[in-house]
């Protein structure tokens, strides 16, 4: 006769540990163009429990608290460079920054960490027009680079200051180009 013992079958422990929360995140301006500034961003890594190894995803938002200019997304390393679109209103204006820390399993730490995004003002883009006049008895067109400018048809375009512009003459069939003429600080 055989007697039988009663083994419990163990079932796996299933984590429901939030991680810790993400470090502050240190805000550097980058830089500012057009229509973004743009921010190095990063934050103390979050240790995830009871693995005690480094949370594979942060999840983070970003924007005005008039709710414009909002942005969200995850990142996997504890760092980010982020363009933020500058205020409605062109003044400097301070938005914020958030980050969550993600597990895994898929468990969020428990607070967000925030800091203030101080976003400059839009530039002021100074502009300036490039004009051009054929002259003589040819014919011929002349292109510009940056595109803009296709003489024969737009012989002028705006260009933002300090934008360096050639102009490249082509002669038609029978004609030749014999050069440039006006301002001195053209060439």
């Amino acid at each position: 006769n055989e007697s039988c013992a009663t083994v419990p079958i163990m079932q796996p422990i299933s984590d429901t540990i939030p991680p810790a929360n993400p470090g502050t995140p240190s805000i550097v301006f980058q830089s500012a163009g057009a229509t973004t500034a743009q921010f190095s961003i990063t934050w103390t890594a979050s240790i995830d429990q009871p693995s005690n190894t480094t949370v594979p995803t942060y999840e983070y938002r970003a924007g005005y608290g008039d709710g414009t200019g909002t942005q969200s997304g995850t990142v996997s390393t504890n760092s980010l460079t982020l363009d933020m679109p500058y205020h409605t209103s062109g003044a400097a204006q301070s938005g914020y920054f958030c980050v969550r820390a993600l597990d895994a399993a898929g468990n969020r730490s428990i607070e967000q960490s925030c800091n203030a995004l101080p976003v400059p003002a839009r530039p002021i883009i100074t502009t300036f027009a490039l004009g051009l006049t054929k002259s003589g008895t040819g014919s011929g067109s002349v292109a510009s680079n940056p595109a803009g400018i296709t003489c024969g048809s737009d012989c002028s375009e705006a260009y933002s200051s300090g934008t360096v512009v050639s102009l490249t003459a082509t002669a038609a069939a029978g004609s030749t180009f014999a050069g440039w003429s006006g301002d001195s600080d053209c060439s």
